[in-house]
């Protein structure tokens, strides 16, 4: 859908000479990042509208975005899926951190926690993305500053009773992201597993 709009605005641009042939597709893919970013912010504001946390949502999203933005992490094979899937997730995170009452120290261990998963793995390649090693290496440095500097930045507020309940928000989005790393690890370790077992069939029946 989103190449499908994409590649119209394209199209109506070189009509109108604002841009030439030889940078529609350079466009295209300007336009579709653009339009998803406008559709997962108004995702972000709609769920903060329906649970009334705006301050929470602005924690959550800033936290789990600035990580999502490097770390790749499991993603959807279709756009549909993706933004469904992301309107649950995001509403059932705020939603959990919102009611949930854990204390300042418990809250910490599990930052804690999360930031050592994240800082181990880094950041994944996936097909959607499809790094060189150039670029996987980069991803990850990204990754591990950023969590790093959310961490410590938590861990400080958690030191204040007030901050406490915001801090949440942000446990929730590092916890999301530690989650969104395993679980791509772990399919594309089960991924080699039926690679590997596939040769040895072959093997077998040559």
């Amino acid at each position: 859908m989103l190449q499908k709009i994409s590649i119209w605005l394209s199209e109506k641009m070189i009509e109108q000479d604002i841009i030439s042939e030889d940078e529609k597709e350079y466009y295209e893919y300007a336009i579709s990042v653009n339009i998803e970013k406008i559709t997962g912010f108004l995702i972000l504001g709609a769920i903060a509208l329906i649970l009334s946390e705006i301050v929470g949502m602005i924690v959550f999203s800033v936290s789990f975005i600035c990580l999502r933005k490097y770390s790749g992490g499991y993603h959807c094979k279709t756009e549909i899926g993706c933004f469904i899937l992301s309107f649950i997730v995001i509403f059932l995170s705020v939603e959990t951190a919102g009611l949930i009452n854990i204390c300042a120290s418990a809250c910490s261990i599990v930052i804690l926690i999360s930031c050592i998963i994240i800082v181990s793995v880094g950041a994944i390649n996936n097909p959607q993305i499809n790094w060189d090693e150039e670029q996987l290496s980069y991803a990850k440095k990204k990754t591990r500053q950023c969590a790093i500097v959310e961490t410590v930045i938590f861990e400080f507020l958690l030191l204040f009773e007030k901050t406490v309940p915001i801090v949440r928000y942000g446990m929730i989005a590092i916890v999301l992201s530690a989650v969104t790393l395993m679980i791509r690890l772990a399919e594309r370790r089960y991924r080699n597993e039926q690679c590997k077992e596939s040769i040895k069939s072959c093997k077998k029946g040559c």
